[in-house]
């Protein structure tokens, strides 16, 4: 008898531990069904199916993934994908991704084989009463309506870790297809480059994206999620926040803005989730949308708002102003935004081919040279030992500021950092027409110090004009004595020039930068020869900025930080130019 009792027990072990191995291999299949409902209702139906406390959200490879709750963390899980059918509705799959082995055996083998089973009865039942409000409609034929009809568009589906979801539509999938971002080709330091690279070998990246400014964006995002207060300036265009562990940026082109988000790999993805992405779902308002992006791979029409970017230094935005690093210099947003008709070559770098007057095509680039001044420039030659003493001569002649690199001599002018576009494209032209004329009209003797010409343009190299002889010295003279004169008289024209050297100088004196000053001098002293020549009675206004320059460099009353004279030589060199450009005027005011 007890033989009997011994077989029967064996064979009821083998039957038990058969049953289970084969709910362990039902388990890690995969099974699936097609319903015709949109993303959101399933994944409302899937989330339904794990109610209770027995199943806990984790990381994984599914939209949704929930982890069997177990004893030292053994528990199996089960990952589920919702994606949109090619022949319209919505496609479910689901199959245990994650398990323990204990002598062969998946630990909750059989607990991820039932809630298998009860998810897709559950999916199944759901059918039998279809809302006509969640029903997804498939694309529309040729030529018929395209607006969708009480269709509810899956707003707030988000996958716990894991492969993003693709976002439905009334207008099916074709336009929702994952594509591959492209490559820029950029310099591997160019902040658009750096940003394909995070994009393009990131695993997990949340972006949230729509048809509005990213100042408008940022705003919400701050309003939504308070964490990203907690930002700090990382690199050129990041921005890092320590807990709970993500680097950010932001982007912004003609469809409109996005910012991206990147995991530290190492850090607790809950607080992600927990500080940054439900408050963001929960917060966001339209018409602001949401996914998520893995190696590069986006929905097409994320990739729209990823085409031709600009990268926004969240800190030029009026809501983060104040963690503008104090050394950063960039073309301000509302001129970049504005530069349609220039090309983006790198960072803070701008280039237009522009013709001149003498016919030839020349290239002018745009780039910040301080925190307060602009620089436009373009090459005008060759020089293999950069000596430019033969022609130093067209500084004065022009007013722009000659310079050597690599070879190439670069002449250039300084632009106030309040410029707007128009007067960007204005001061580009009449650089490259009067620099062209100069070189045409000067002398055309031999011997050119080394220099070639760009643009078949011939270099002058005879003497410098003598300064000062186009002006009507006695009448500066008597213009000096004119009390009763006041700069505010002036022509509009002459008070927009005015303006543009306040505008440079005043940023330069207030923070006492002497080498910002130096590259300046040659564009102010021009300036103040030009508003001579046109009304000598502006000599006053050239008094006062000798006066700032006097003051700047005796320092009698402005210190800088270590105690020293408020811009000693740039200043100086400043008040000596001013002088020389002036001969026979007395630049000293008595009330000085």
């Amino acid at each position: 008898m007890s033989s009997v009792v011994s077989v029967l027990i064996v064979i009821a072990v083998i039957a038990f531990l058969g049953v289970y191995l084969w709910w362990q291999s039902e388990a890690k299949k995969t099974h699936g069904t097609v319903v015709p409902l949109n993303q959101q209702a399933v994944a409302d139906l899937v989330r339904g199916s794990f109610n209770g406390v027995l199943w806990k959200d984790v990381p994984g490879p599914g939209h949704i993934n929930k982890k069997r709750r177990a004893l030292r963390g053994e528990g199996a899980t089960v990952s589920v994908d919702i994606e949109p059918a090619a022949q319209g509705g919505t496609e479910v799959s689901t199959w245990m991704s994650a398990w323990r082995s204990r002598y062969g055996f998946a630990s909750f083998g059989g607990a991820a084989y039932r809630q298998k089973k009860r998810l897709l009865k559950r999916v199944d039942e759901a059918l039998q009463e279809v809302p006509t409000n969640i029903v997804s409609v498939p694309s529309s034929p040729a030529g018929a309506s395209t607006g969708p009809t009480g269709t509810v568009q899956p707003q707030g589906l988000r996958p716990v870790g894991g492969v993003p979801m693709r976002q439905s539509s009334a207008q099916g999938t074709e336009g929702n297809q994952r594509v591959q971002i492209a490559d820029p080709g950029l310099h591997e330091n160019d902040d658009r480059q750096l940003l394909y690279t995070f994009l393009s070998t990131w695993p997990l990246a949340a972006i949230f994206y729509g048809p509005l400014p990213a100042e408008d964006l940022l705003d919400q995002v701050l309003h939504a999620a308070s964490a990203f207060r907690r930002s700090e300036p990382f690199g050129i265009s990041f921005m890092h926040m320590s807990e709970p562990g993500m680097v950010w940026a932001m982007t912004e082109n003609s469809r409109g803005a996005a910012i991206l988000m990147f995991m530290e790999e190492s850090k607790d993805s809950t607080l992600f989730l927990s500080h940054v992405l439900k408050p963001l779902e929960s917060g966001m308002k339209a018409p602001v949308r949401h996914t998520m992006a893995g190696n590069g791979a986006v929905e097409r029409e994320v990739a729209e708002y990823l085409d031709r970017f600009d990268v926004v230094e969240p800190w030029e935005l009026p809501a983060m102003k104040d963690l503008r690093p104090a050394d950063a210099t960039t073309l301000p947003l509302s001129l970049r935004r504005s530069l349609s008709n220039w090309d983006h070559l790198s960072n803070q770098l701008y280039t237009r081919t522009l013709r001149d007057k003498d016919g030839d095509d020349v290239a002018v680039t745009l780039s910040p040279e301080t925190a307060s001044i602009l620089c436009l420039g373009y090459v005008i030659g060759k020089s293999d030992d950069g000596d430019l003493s033969e022609i130093r001569w067209l500084e004065a002649r022009t007013g722009y500021q000659l310079s050597w690199g690599e070879g190439a001599v670069l002449a250039s002018r300084l632009l106030p950092v309040s410029s707007d576009v128009q007067s960007v494209d204005r001061d580009a032209q009449e650089l490259v027409d009067v620099v062209a004329v100069a070189l045409a009209e000067g002398p055309n003797a031999n011997g050119t110090g080394g220099l070639t010409a760009a643009a078949g343009i011939a270099i002058p190299s005879n003497s410098q004009p003598q300064e000062g002889e186009a002006f009507d010295l006695d009448a500066v003279i008597r213009a000096s004595k004119d009390d009763n004169f006041d700069p505010g008289q002036a022509s509009a024209e002459h008070l927009k020039t005015i303006d543009s050297l306040v505008q440079i100088m005043n940023p330069i004196y207030e923070s006492d930068e002497s080498e910002a000053l130096k590259p300046s001098i040659p564009h102010i002293v021009a300036s103040c020869q030009q508003l001579v020549r046109e009304d000598p009675r502006l000599i006053r206004f050239v008094q006062d900025i000798n006066g700032m320059a006097t003051r700047g460099a005796l320092g009698d009353w402005a210190h800088d930080t270590r105690g020293g004279t408020l811009g000693e030589q740039g200043w100086s060199q400043l008040g000596e130019k001013l002088v020389a450009a002036f001969p026979g005027v007395d630049l000293v005011r008595e009330d000085e």
